[in-house]
């Protein structure tokens, strides 16, 4: 009936749906894409669904020095999600890992950036998804928040270009829904 999943599991991600509104990046034109690699789509693409630890998502290959940018509105006060990690079949074989940074930046000027050093060949807690979040202003909660999201790999000093495979899984955008929406929402599944 659930699916695998426990009851409680089931109940969290119904209520996550019901309640927040999600926008994925993914469904997105990205509004640039840059490498120093030869080949920009070949850096840059997404590969589907790539499962670490036990989670799995839709994964965006960012081989480093790479970032891509896309441009994204939600209502309400929005919380840019971005989970990254290096993909498993490469863990043992890179030295030096990777840094990813998430930078969102919003039409008034308003800018923040969050950057994580992921390298699981040498730190067991690095190989599962690495969350990055960044929550952008808003002016109020009937209000639209449009922001610029930038997911951006680099290989930190001391660390090499060889298996430094950077991921992102399937970064979006997170608001909470309106009275009026939940309220439709349940109308809709019990009707």
């Amino acid at each position: 009936l659930f699916g695998g999943l426990g009851i409680s599991l089931f109940r969290r991600r119904l209520a996550r749906r019901l309640f927040l509104r999600r926008t994925s990046l993914r469904s997105l034109e990205p509004i640039s894409r840059t490498s120093d690699l030869p080949d920009v789509d070949d850096a840059v693409r997404w590969l589907g669904e790539v499962k670490v630890s036990g989670e799995t998502h839709m994964a965006l290959l960012c081989h480093p020095p790479s970032a891509v940018t896309y441009e994204a509105s939600s209502l309400g006060r929005t919380v840019v999600v971005a989970p990254c990690t290096m993909l498993p079949s490469i863990w043992e074989a890179n030295r030096g890992g990777v840094t990813c940074t998430l930078t969102v930046t919003a039409g008034d000027g308003w800018k923040a950036e969050r950057t994580i050093h992921i390298d699981p060949h040498r730190r067991w807690r690095d190989r599962r998804w690495q969350r990055l979040t960044i929550a952008a202003p808003s002016p109020g909660p009937a209000d639209m928040t449009t922001v610029r999201v930038t997911l951006k790999t680099a290989v930190p000093p001391g660390g090499t270009l060889d298996n430094a495979w950077a991921i992102w899984g399937e970064p979006h955008l997170r608001a909470w829904r309106s009275a009026d929406e939940i309220t439709t929402s349940l109308r809709g599944l019990l009707a």
